[in-house]
């Protein structure tokens, strides 16, 4: 005989995504959310502040990508000294082990990273700068490529449709670096490449973000407990007929059931 079933599947695990939606939205704003609310690597920054395990792995691989500094070689491996005198010119407000540093951090915490390059009269290059790459948000492909950035001191205070806000806080135009272009200030955006993604690199930690929200949770939860000295109990009446050992086995079936 055979027996027809009047349910169907449409989906399996048809779980959410710890991955950020990036929109163009439809604001008119000339930017690209990251995130939903544009505030990702805010988020990102916040979660690791408040997360044990991923603060100290962001700043382990941070140090591990800083290293001890550049060294600049030919193809024999013998050191270039002018290369590395040119680079030192390029270090006006800071030093070479704080531009790696801040750099780096940028890699461990977002996967990319974003430098400011100058140039001076003739559009000779003279001085790099790091720039903070949470604040940075990319502007939309013209014709496969982004020709423009823009960078806030404060994301939060722009809002959903970018309205008015202070000066201090509305985003500032910086093109994008070329070689074929000579603008006296431009960023250079690297991320690293990951498939169906065209603005923003995504953390390598993007798979356990829920795991680390549920971590940076249980500290606040043990903190409560101890502060009110709350613990949970429960009292259950129960009526059953049965022997003493039958007894036993039920009381350990219900205390299975409850831890």
């Amino acid at each position: 005989m055979e027996i027809k079933s009047r349910f169907s599947f449409k989906a399996y695990l048809k779980e959410g995504t710890s991955a950020p939606v990036v929109s163009e939205r439809y604001t008119g704003n000339p930017w690209v959310y990251f995130g939903a609310d544009n505030l990702f690597l805010e988020n990102m920054r916040t979660l690791a502040d408040n997360c044990v395990p991923l603060q100290r792995c962001v700043e382990m691989a941070a140090m591990f990508i800083a290293g001890k500094g550049i060294k600049f070689k030919d193809q024999e491996g013998n050191e270039v000294e002018a290369a590395q005198a040119k680079f030192q010119e390029w270090m006006k407000d800071t030093t070479e082990e704080e531009f790696l540093y801040a750099t780096a951090l940028d890699i461990a915490l977002a996967n990319a990273k974003s430098w400011v390059l100058r140039r001076g009269f003739g559009g000779a290059l003279v001085r790099v700068d790091h720039l903070d790459v949470v604040r940075l948000r990319s502007g939309k492909l013209t014709d496969g490529k982004i020709t423009d950035y823009y960078w806030s001191s404060d994301w939060n205070k722009i809002g959903p449709r970018g309205g008015s806000v202070e000066d201090r806080y509305k985003p500032i135009t910086l093109p994008a670096f070329t070689t074929e272009r000579k603008e006296a200030k431009s960023v250079m955006y690297s991320k690293t490449y990951k498939q169906n993604r065209d603005y923003y690199g995504e953390p390598w930690y993007l798979a356990a973000v829920q795991d680390c929200e549920v971590w940076a949770k249980v500290p606040n939860f043990n903190k409560v407990q101890i502060d009110t000295g709350f613990r949970a109990s429960v009292h259950l009446h129960t009526f059953i007929n049965a022997d003493t050992k039958d007894l036993e086995q039920y009381d350990k079936d219900i205390e299975n059931a409850y831890t």
